[in-house]
């Protein structure tokens, strides 16, 4: 037997070994299997590649706005509350488009990103300080408003604190670091400028990249606070449309804030229908707002001075007004407003809601215990002095 393989036409030049031929087509089967093992290896490698890509874009692509609000301090508008059907629900909706207004002037986010919101406050404080503003009427009111805000949107919530001084505090704070540093959050509104606690807690963030996505919403402020955030290098706006620009005040025994307070004081000088009545101290919106940007560490202290018709109304009136003027300091430069005479600005005393006077009716309409003694005395006295006049000689 031959072991040679017979050539190319017959031609003996061609010949090869029987083994030879045998081991160059092992050698090409296997390297076309592992060829094809390669490719198979690479195109596993590829789209478990594009399977992280495309999980990690969606991750990344679902951004998020984030708005926290210190509900102790920042109010929203008293028109909001007159609603009370669905006060809580436009309130929601004008903060919503407020929101999206800040977006679109950055220009960097999406205006179709979800927008999250947390207003914290202490339930009972925030009761009690919009009933005595006259916000609103009852208990029932209050619960209707921020049970219809809830409703609104799936990711508008109001956070009941709890009593405590530093509740709201901590949650905003903590909730503001867990936001800072999660990538999929672009921006973080903060309205809590009306407390200047906040500023130790903002200024870890200064000298860091989560520093860009953090916004202040201002609202009130006095002039030390306004000084002290304006020192800060985040970026601010204010939602005037959706939250008061001035502080909540009680109506009973508080100043009170009124644009047109001059005119009024005007009309109660000129007009002596309005003598001998007792008037409520006020600030005029232009005295306390001349310097709410400025602030002047040698300004003199602020004083109070009395008006000549609260001394005649009482002493105890009078400290009771004067304690509720020093609580909301006014104008350091200023004082207390006046008009073009010089005279004090004052304005008209606030009329009751319905509450208020119910609880006047209550204490009024009551019967004191001994009505029915002090009845029969007066008419045992009575009988007396007639039985004594029939002894008694005319004169």
């Amino acid at each position: 037997m031959s072991a040679f393989i017979g050539g190319i036409n017959g031609d003996p030049a061609t010949t090869m070994p029987y083994g030879d031929l045998h081991h160059e087509q092992y050698f090409d089967l296997e390297q076309a299997r592992q060829n094809e093992l390669d490719y198979y290896r690479n195109r596993c490698f590829e789209l478990e590649r594009q399977k992280k890509e495309v999980s990690l874009g969606a991750c990344v692509g679902r951004k998020f706005a984030v708005v926290l609000v210190d509900g102790d301090g920042f109010f929203f508008q008293k028109s909001f509350f007159e609603n009370f059907s669905s006060g809580g629900s436009w309130a929601a909706n004008e903060l919503y488009q407020a929101v999206l207004r800040n977006l679109r002037e950055g220009g960097d986010i999406d205006l179709d990103c979800d927008v999250l919101v947390n207003v914290y406050a202490s339930k009972p404080g925030l009761y009690k300080t919009l009933l005595e503003a006259g916000y609103v009427e009852d208990r029932l009111h209050f619960d209707r408003f921020f049970q219809t805000f809830n409703q609104s949107r799936s990711l508008f919530q109001f956070i009941d604190c709890g009593m405590g001084k530093e509740r709201v505090d901590v949650k905003l704070r903590d909730t503001l670091h867990f936001y800072s540093y999660n990538a999929q959050c672009q921006r973080i509104l903060v309205a809590c400028s009306h407390d200047s606690g906040y500023i130790a807690q903002l200024e870890r963030y200064t000298y860091e990249q989560v520093a860009a996505k953090i916004v202040l919403v201002h609202g009130w402020q006095s002039p030390v606070t306004a000084w002290q955030y304006d020192q800060t290098v985040f970026k601010s706006t204010r939602f005037d449309t959706v939250f008061e620009a001035l502080p909540l005040l009680s109506s009973v025994g508080s100043p009170t804030f009124d644009p047109v307070a001059p005119a009024l004081s005007d009309a109660h000088e000129t007009n002596p229908e309005n003598e001998g009545h007792v008037l409520i101290p006020t600030v005029s919106m232009a005295s306390s707002l001349s310097n709410s940007n400025t602030f002047d560490p040698e300004a003199p202290p602020f004083k109070i001075e009395t008006s000549p018709v609260a001394k005649e109304a009482g002493t105890s009136l009078s400290q009771q007004r004067q304690s509720g003027v020093d609580r909301q300091r006014l104008d350091r430069t200023n004082g207390i407003p006046v008009n073009r005479t010089g005279q004090r600005v004052d304005l008209r005393i606030p009329t009751p809601n319905h509450v208020e006077q119910g609880r006047f009716h209550d204490r009024t309409g009551s019967v004191p215990c001994n009505n029915a003694e002090c009845i029969f005395k007066t008419k045992d006295l009575h009988i007396m002095d007639m039985e004594l006049a029939k002894f008694v000689a005319p004169s």
